[in-house]
């Protein structure tokens, strides 16, 4: 069977699982291919979670808000959830992981993809050590109505 990544991915969520290091460790022994984890990135604020993944070769986490009320509007997190503290989370962990960092922005149209809305964002990277960024739009039926794709002459 040929494939090029295994990739782990729950909802974005896959961090909630309290062995995702081991689980990584054990496919690595399976398969000689890399081991990517897709993220929202919410839980890298906490260290547990940031060991879990240290063993990956690439997460990919989310960074598509630029502030508290962008993270409210965009992500809908749990209310214990603090912009700053998953922000300073992802730079940690960044700075610590010695794997691939592909980070993902997700931009809609009329919420993040204006210049000022980007400009936040690539502010926030400069803080942050990756390999990748990859910039997307919704393409699939979005969980809330109001998400719309953004349009090239949104920016």
């Amino acid at each position: 069977m040929d494939f090029d990544v295994v990739t782990i991915v729950g909802e974005g969520k896959p961090s909630l699982y309290s062995r995702l290091g081991d689980l990584i460790v054990e496919i690595q022994r399976l398969v000689q291919n890399p081991v990517a984890v897709i993220t929202n990135g919410a839980l890298l604020c906490e260290p547990d979670v940031r060991d879990e993944l240290m063993n990956a070769d690439i997460v990919l986490p989310t960074l598509d808000a630029f502030d508290s009320e962008s993270f409210k509007r965009i992500n809908r997190p749990h209310t214990s959830l603090v912009f700053k503290d998953v922000y300073k989370g992802l730079v940690e962990f960044s700075h610590a992981y010695k794997g691939e960092l592909w980070i993902e922005v997700m931009i809609m149209d009329g919420i993040n993809d204006d210049l000022e809305s980007l400009g936040k964002i690539k502010e926030l990277l400069e803080d942050v050590t990756y390999s990748r960024v990859y910039i997307n739009t919704p393409v699939r039926p979005p969980a809330e109505s109001w998400v719309r794709q953004s349009s090239s002459d949104s920016i």
